[in-house]
C-alpha cells in the first residue's frame, strides 16, 4: 500500500469515479443483455440480477463492511492481512452459491434454470473483485478501486464482444462473462494487496467479526427483505403496470443511488478514523455535513424531475412516463429522507454500534411492509411510494435522535480509557 495518504479532495474523486464505473458497469451489461436475448432469458436475467443485489448487499454487510470499521484506522500491514481474509471469506460464499447455483439448474427449468447456474459461476469473481474495492476504501486508496473497475469493464465488454463473435451469445455465456471478467480485476487487486483470498481463514474472520457483522446483515435483511415483500405486494394488488411506474421512477433515480454509495465509500473509512483519533466534535461536523450534503442532492433532483416537461418525460421513458410521473415526487422524497439519516448512519458504524442500526430497522422494516402495502392498496403505485417515504421519515428521525446518545456514550467510553491511562502512568511513577 501507498504510504501517503491522498488529499480529502483526491479520495472523494476518486471515490466516485470508482463507483461511477462501477454502475455503468453493470447498467451497460444489462442494456446488452436485453438487445442480445429474448424476454423470456431476460426476465430470468432479471431475477439473477436481483439475486446478485441482495447475496452482495448480505456480504458487504457481514464481510467487508467491518474490514472498513476496523482497519481503517489501522497499521497497514495488518489492513493488509484483514483485506485477505476478508476476501477470503468473500470467496467462500461465492463458493457456497456455485453449489446452490448448480442444484437450482437442476431444479427450474430453462432460461431460469441456466441462468441460476451462471450466476453462481460469475459470483465468487464478482465477489472478491467487490472485496478488493472495499480493501482499498479502507487503505484510503480509492484510485486502485476505480482502476480495478476499468478492468472489470474491459473484461466483461472483451469477453462479450469475443462471444458475439464467435456466435456463442445467450444468456448463459454473457452472465458468466459477466463474472469471469473480473478477473482481470481480481488479478490487479492481489497484485496490488500482494496475497490472493485467504479461504483457510474465512471460518476465523466471519467468527471475529460476528457481533458487527451479523448485525449489519440482519439491518440489511430486515430493510431489503421489507421493500422487496413490500414491491411484491404492491404487484399484487396494483398490477404489474403499477409495480412497473415504481419500477420507472426508481430508475430515473438511479443516479442519486450511486451518489450515496460513493459517499458511502467515502465515508465510512473517515468516519473510522474519526473515531480512532477521539475526534467527538469532528463526528459531529461530519454527521451533519454529509446529511445536508444529502437532503440537497435528493432534493435538487427530485425537483428537476417533478417539474419535468410531459413531452420530455416521455422522450425519456416513453409509454412509462405517465405512471411513473405519478411517483417521482414520493420516490425521490424517500431519497431525502434517507439523506437525512446518512449521516448518523455512518457515525454509528464508525462506533461500531451496529445495535443502533438494528433497533431502527426493527421499526423501520415492519413500517415499510404495512405501510407501502396501505398505500398501494389505497392510491396504487404513488400511495406504495408514500407509505415508504413516510416509513424512512420515521427510520430516519430515529437515526436522529439516536445520535445524540451515541456520541454521550463515546464521550464515556474515551474519558473511561483517559482516566485509565492516567492511573496507569501515577502508578508506574509510584513505582
Amino acid at each position: 500500500m501507498d504510504a501517503g495518504m491522498p488529499s480529502r479532495r483526491q479520495l472523494v474523486i476518486w471515490t466516485f469515479a470508482s463507483q461511477a464505473v462501477s454502475s455503468l458497469t453493470n447498467f451497460g451489461f444489462t442494456v446488452l443483455l436485453a438487445r442480445s436475448v429474448g424476454v423470456d432469458d431476460f426476465g430470468a436475467f432479471g431475477i439473477a440480477f436481483a439475486v446478485f443485489s441482495f447475496v452482495i448487499g448480505v456480504v458487504r454487510a457481514g464481510v467487508t463492511t467491518p474490514l472498513l470499521i476496523a482497519h481503517s484506522a489501522g497499521d497497514p500491514e495488518e489492513r493488509r492481512v484483514a483485506s485477505l481474509d476478508s476476501a477470503g471469506s468473500s470467496l467462500a460464499v461465492g463458493l457456497l452459491t456455485l453449489l446452490l447455483g448448480a442444484v437450482c439448474y437442476l431444479v427450474f427449468p430453462a432460461p431460469l434454470g441456466p441462468a441460476l447456474l451462471a450466476l453462481g459461476i460469475a459470483l465468487p469473481f464478482l465477489l472478491v473483485q467487490d472485496a478488493w474495492r472495499q480493501a482499498f476504501f479502507a487503505a484510503g486508496q480509492p484510485r486502485r478501486a476505480a482502476v480495478g473497475d476499468v478492468l472489470w469493464a474491459v473484461g466483461v465488454f472483451g469477453g462479450a464482444a469475443l462471444l458475439s463473435a464467435l456466435g456463442a451469445v445467450s444468456v448463459f455465456s454473457l452472465m458468466v462473462a459477466w463474472g469471469v471478467g473480473a478477473v482481470l480485476a481480481g488479478v490487479y487487486g492481489a497484485l496490488r494487496l500482494r496475497g490472493a483470498p485467504r479461504l483457510r481463514s474465512a471460518v476465523s474472520w466471519l467468527r471475529t467479526h460476528t457481533s458487527q457483522g451479523g448485525r449489519l446483515t440482519a439491518e440489511y435483511v430486515l430493510n431489503m427483505g421489507a421493500v422487496n415483500l413490500a414491491t411484491f405486494v404492491l404487484g399484487a394488488i396494483a398490477g404489474l403496470v403499477a409495480t412497473g411506474a415504481l419500477r420507472a421512477a426508481q430508475t430515473l433515480l438511479g443516479p442519486m443511488q450511486t451518489f450515496f454509495g460513493a459517499l458511502s465509500s467515502f465515508a465510512l473509512p473517515v468516519a473510522a478514523r474519526q473515531v480512532a483519533a477521539g475526534d467527538r466534535r469532528g463526528l459531529v461536523r461530519f454527521a451533519w455535513g454529509l446529511s445536508v450534503l444529502c437532503v440537497a442532492a435528493a432534493g435538487l433532483v427530485t425537483a428537476v424531475l417533478s417539474l419535468l416537461p410531459l413531452s420530455w418525460g416521455e422522450a425519456l421513458m416513453g409509454e412509462t412516463w405517465e405512471g411513473a410521473r405519478h411517483v417521482v415526487l414520493p420516490a425521490g422524497l424517500l431519497l431525502v429522507a434517507t439523506g437525512l439519516g446518512m449521516g448518523p448512519v455512518m457515525v454509528f458504524k464508525g462506533l461500531s454500534r451496529a445495535d443502533l442500526l438494528v433497533r431502527v430497522s426493527v421499526v423501520q422494516a415492519p413500517l415499510m411492509l404495512g405501510l407501502g402495502s396501505l398505500g398501494a392498496y389505497l392510491a396504487g403505485a404513488p400511495g406504495g411510494a408514500w407509505g415508504f417515504t413516510v416509513a424512512q421519515v420515521v427510520g430516519s428521525t430515529m437515526n436522529v435522535v439516536l445520535l445524540r446518545g451515541a456520541l454521550r456514550r463515546f464521550d464515556a467510553e474515551r474519558a473511561a480509557q483517559v482516566g485509565e491511562q492516567v492511573s496507569g502512568s501515577g502508578a508506574a511513577g509510584a513505582r
